[in-house]
């Protein structure tokens, strides 16, 4: 589950478990700065292990050992403002940090 603009600065297990509608998730989130932004990624976590999340400014992202075989995956959950060139900035960022993750 992708959720952008949650206008929360900080986020509890009851409100994740609420929204997925059991304990049978992990989260990462980025915290909204005044009442703008905030972005919340839920997955559950019975077919998946987190090896680590990364932020940035407009996304999160999640490296997931996933499903029976353990295929890694990355999911990264993006909001980004309607400048072009920030636009292209974010996108650049994620590319880069794929990157520096390795294959």
């Amino acid at each position: 589950m992708a959720i952008q603009e949650t206008k929360l600065e900080s986020i509890s297990d009851t409100l994740c478990y609420s929204l997925w509608g059991g304990e049978d998730c992990n989260w990462a989130f980025l915290p909204a700065v005044g009442s703008s932004g905030g972005i919340l990624s839920i997955w559950r976590k019975t077919n998946s292990s987190l090896i680590f999340h990364f932020t940035g400014d407009g996304f999160v992202g999640v490296c997931l050992e996933w499903g029976v075989k353990k295929t890694i995956c990355y999911i990264v959950n993006v909001y980004a403002k309607c400048d072009h060139y920030a636009k292209r900035r974010l996108w650049e960022t994620i590319v880069m940090s794929k990157r520096g993750f390795g294959d």
